[in-house]
């Protein structure tokens, strides 16, 4: 008895639909180029997160040398959303200076920078005369 056998083995064709989400992070500084010595200036940063995901653990660096650095949390960041923080900055130091922002998450990271030249108005003043009147007598300096 004998029987003849013949396999034909044909690959399946499927789809699969695969959802990749990714969380995104964007920072955005605005505020004056110039300002003018001891006078408060605002400075906005907008903080986004144009991905699909939740962008976690975000932390809001913000430095202005020579002043230093600040650190602050600011959470969760939803997907298409984004956080708006202002800060109100003062300058003592005349000259040029770089303020830069940087927000951090969970493998994230997005930075900005801004120069700002602070101008301080300098006034100087010189009395000239003679160095001793009688007492009474009119002198002009």
């Amino acid at each position: 008895f004998a029987i003849a056998m013949e396999w034909t083995v044909m690959p399946q064709n499927g789809e699969l639909l695969v959802n990749v989400q990714k969380p995104d992070l964007q920072i955005g500084l605005e505020g004056p180029a110039e300002v003018s010595f001891g006078v408060p200036q605002i400075y906005r940063l907008k903080i986004s997160n144009p991905g699909t995901a939740p962008a976690e653990n975000v932390v809001l660096n913000l430095s202005a040398e020579p002043y230093g650095a600040n650190s602050s949390p600011i959470g969760t960041i939803a997907p298409g959303t984004n956080r708006v923080v202002e800060v109100e900055l003062t300058f003592q130091q005349k000259g040029k200076l770089k303020i830069k922002a940087e927000a951090v998450g969970d493998n994230l990271k997005s930075a900005a920078e801004v120069d700002v030249m602070v101008h301080q108005a300098m006034l100087a003043a010189t009395v000239s005369g003679i160095e001793s009147e009688y007492v009474g007598a009119t002198v002009d300096y």
